[in-house]
């Protein structure tokens, strides 16, 4: 069930920091849309996926439609725009719990 949703907005100059969007020991499931029309590559503002040492181990680069799924608790930092981009970086965030792990 859908219990959240947003829409992120970030431009050359802001801040991403490592979070989780759920607790640990929740099974909650992010949808996260890239909705910009046009990125390019040498725009940057890739997504980033961690691991339990805080290691980089996976990047989703943002492209127009992309639609990642994935669990609300892996660790994750939002990719800010190289300075090169003029545009801002939008996704839409939709976060859903799964059924048995609503606290």
């Amino acid at each position: 069930s859908l219990y959240r949703a947003h829409c992120n907005l970030t431009v050359y100059g802001d801040m991403g920091f490592p979070h989780q969007d759920c607790a640990s020991d929740r099974d909650d499931v992010t949808a996260l849309l890239f909705a910009n029309a046009e990125w390019r590559t040498e725009w940057g503002g890739e997504l980033t996926f961690f691991n339990a040492a805080d290691d980089a181990v996976y990047v989703v680069t943002p492209r127009p439609g992309r639609l990642l799924v994935f669990e609300g608790a892996v660790p994750h930092r939002v990719g800010i725009p190289l300075r090169a981009c003029y545009e801002p970086r939008l996704t839409l965030a939709c976060k859903f719990k799964t059924p048995g792990t609503w606290r």
